[in-house]
């Protein structure tokens, strides 16, 4: 039983990894995850706008760029629409 539930919770963050990876979503739950931690909370010096700038124009060509691979290919290299 353990094993099957460690299998079953392994392929759920697998895939939630997947969808993170895939999505433009993800880059929105990466820039939600990082901001705080970049701008201490709100009391930015300098380094912690520079910080916040790099990491609002990463996220942005990040989004960019998934918009325009919004496909991938499996295992026999078929084309498969995300």
């Amino acid at each position: 039983m353990e094993k099957l539930s460690y299998t079953l919770k392994d392929k759920t963050l697998n895939g939630l990894g997947n969808l993170i990876r895939l999505l433009p979503t993800g880059t929105v739950f990466i820039y939600q995850f990082l901001n705080p931690i970049l701008t201490n909370n709100g009391h930015c010096t300098i380094i912690n706008k520079y910080l916040s700038g790099i990491l609002i124009a990463l996220c942005g060509l990040s989004c960019g760029f998934s918009c325009f691979t919004d496909s991938y290919t499996d295992n026999g290299a078929r084309p498969i629409m995300a």
